[in-house]
């Protein structure tokens, strides 16, 4: 990752709490404890929601607000 990418990144560095979901409600989200997405300083990162969980890999891009993380898994 170049060092500017992980500049924008910084903000976005920590473990953020899944609060909402589309396809599913608040109990199956926090079924086997906090559903989180946590991001780490190199650009991977992690999830677990409900019964799933998995490997993360997050980059900056730029939008019209300014910047957003878009990952694959």
């Amino acid at each position: 990752m170049a060092a500017g990418t992980t500049k924008a990144l910084t903000p976005f560095i920590g473990r953020w709490r899944i609060v909402e979901m589309e396809q599913w409600d608040r109990e199956f989200i926090d079924l086997e404890g906090p559903g989180h997405f946590t991001i780490s300083k190199g650009g991977n990162g992690a999830f677990h929601f409900g019964a799933v969980q998995g490997e993360l890999d997050c980059r900056v891009e730029e939008c019209t607000r300014g910047h957003r993380v878009e990952f694959s898994w």
